[in-house]
């Protein structure tokens, strides 16, 4: 059967040879030949089709293939191409630079020498400077996200630059906001561009409390009667600052793109349509934010702002991961990333990209990619200078890694995210998460008493996606350390806080969460010899996650 199906592989019969492949593959796991050509058999499929998600099932077949056989440099070969396909370029490059140093065959090593050059190649372009001036919505962003518009105020510095910027956003764009805010009386208006461009620096910094935390510039907008270029920018900010409130208030001016553009202000309708997008996901209806973020998206081709139908972009596989629809999410967040790197956009994009794919392979369990997702999210972040979202990632990739049964690069990365975060001490977001961070090297260490000492800090924390970890890392602990009752009694708390926030088909994020608690807590009653309890503790569970996944063929209702 293997060599069927090896044979169906060589006439192009890929399909053909996955059925009888993946028929060989059950009879023979073990084989690292069979496992190495299934994985190779998917790939095949996915350059045909261009499917991304076939390229994460292959990559986690010959990641099963290598671990049965790591001294085949063909099987590396293949999953470092498919690794670059993702543009997933640091576990591409180690598996590339593996096989160049094992490979004796001249001709294998000068083509495994060239794709490691194209993917340091394509690596190369994350590292890219955020220079402006590659074209004038891109310069206008660099000016919005670093605050230089303050600058207006009084009127020093670039404003050649600035003019000549203005003119190619009117000539090439058709939008003439940038025109009109430099035709007011900067000694006039100076502070209130001050304020305004202080909320545009927190808003790019990826971090929402931050924005939230201006009250004075807030009040002292919401006074002025503006004109209508700063009126544009004033009210786009503070949408901004309700879509990303919990409360939303704010979140109602849906005639906000429409005003602007009357007025010609093309740029700030768009980004304004996009923020009422987050305003209708955030608040449940998102059959309206999908509308939303289509229309914004083809307003941003049409205007020819490349970053901003970018944005649109990152907003819809945000949404395909939300909806289960991780193989569309896995498609657009590979073709985004191309775009990207190719068209020389702004590498803060990546970052967003990069947890998409991340997100997506996890729901599928593929967890090879979504470490290697993470691995990228978190040197994305890092050339972006989101110290937060870089710790967060390494929290990922930490996690990912045991999944994939690598304990010491777990701990590596838990450790980097520490090192990582200590700036943020003093932040209380940013301290929950690095707390998680601790939590997670303490649990690898199985440090049993110092994983108790966080429970006022992660335990009782009002963030479910860090409680329910918590309780649940704790239980197996107890487990571990041989007290059944207590492990049952802090996997049952996590299952609680779960039901806790109404578990629905829309709540996939939260399966993997109540897998782990669930498996917790199964094992504790099976330990105390309650076989028929923990029986159906793992039925309710196989049927929440066949709900949650809505019939995905890899969770089945079978106990």
């Amino acid at each position: 059967m293997h060599a069927r199906g090896l044979a169906q592989l060589l006439r192009g019969q890929t399909s053909a040879a996955i059925a009888t492949l993946e028929l060989a593959a059950a009879r023979a796991a073990n084989d690292a030949g069979i496992v190495g050509a299934l994985g190779l058999a998917y790939g095949q499929r996915g350059e045909s089709t261009r499917s991304e998600a076939d390229y994460t099932k292959a990559i986690e077949l010959l990641s099963d293939a290598i671990r049965l056989n790591p001294d085949d440099t063909a099987v590396l070969f293949n999953r470092g191409v498919l690794y670059l396909r993702l543009e997933l370029h640091d576990a591409a490059m180690r598996d590339l630079e593996a096989c160049v140093r094992r490979e004796s065959d001249p001709a294998w090593r000068r083509e495994a020498e060239e794709q490691l050059a194209l993917a340091r190649k394509r690596r190369g372009l994350l590292r890219r400077p955020e220079a402006p001036g590659a074209t004038a919505e891109i310069q206008l962003d660099h000016w919005m996200r670093t605050g230089r518009l303050a600058r207006l105020g009084a009127r020093a510095g670039n404003m050649e630059e600035l003019q000549r910027t203005a003119r190619l956003l009117l000539e090439r764009h058709q939008d003439r906001w940038l025109e009109a805010l430099l035709a007011l009386d900067g000694e006039r208006w100076g502070t209130v561009i001050t304020h305004l461009s202080a909320l545009a620096e927190a808003r790019a910094s990826m971090r929402p409390e931050l924005y939230l935390a201006l009250p004075a510039e807030v009040a002292a907008l919401s006074a002025a009667g503006l004109p209508p270029a700063l009126a544009a920018w004033r009210d786009f900010e503070f949408l901004f600052r309700a879509s990303h409130s919990r409360t939303l208030t704010g979140c109602s001016p849906e005639e906000l793109p429409d005003r602007a553009r009357a007025l010609g202000f093309r740029w700030l309708a768009i980004q304004s349509q996009l923020e009422l997008a987050t305003c209708a996901n955030s608040s449940g209806r998102l059959g309206a934010g999908a509308t939303l973020t289509a229309e914004a998206s083809a307003r941003a081709r049409e205007a020819g702002f490349h970053l901003l139908d970018l944005r649109a972009a990152g907003f819809q596989t945000s949404r395909f991961v939300y909806e289960g629809r991780y193989r569309e999410a896995l498609r657009l967040a590979a073709s985004s990333l191309r775009l990207l790197l190719d068209g020389g956009l702004p590498v803060y994009r990546a970052q967003q990209f990069y947890n998409d794919l991340m997100r997506s392979a996890e729901a599928l369990r593929r967890w090879n990619v979504a470490r290697a997702a993470a691995e990228m999210s978190a040197y994305a972040s890092n050339q972006s200078g989101y110290a937060v979202l870089e710790a967060l990632a390494r929290v990922s990739l930490a996690q990912y890694a045991e999944r994939t049964g690598d304990s010491a690069a777990a701990n590596e990365s838990y450790r980097m995210a520490l090192a990582h975060g200590q700036q943020l001490e003093q932040d209380a977001n940013g301290s929950a998460y690095l707390n998680y961070a601790r939590a997670g090297l303490l649990d690898a260490q199985g440090d049993l008493v110092a994983f108790r000492a966080m429970e006022t800090s992660l335990g009782d924390s009002k963030n479910i996606m860090l409680a329910v970890p918590y309780w649940s890392r704790r239980a197996a602990l107890e487990l571990r350390a041989g007290d059944t009752a207590l492990a049952a009694g802090h996997a049952r708390r996590a299952m609680g806080l779960l039901r806790a926030e109404r578990l629905n088909a829309g709540a996939r994020m939260f399966r993997l969460l109540h897998e782990q608690a669930s498996k917790t807590l199964t094992s504790a009653l099976l330990r105390s010899g309650r076989e028929e309890e923990a029986l159906r503790v793992w039925e309710e569970h196989l049927e929440a996650a066949w709900r949650l996944a809505d019939g995905a063929s890899d969770i089945r209702p079978v106990a």
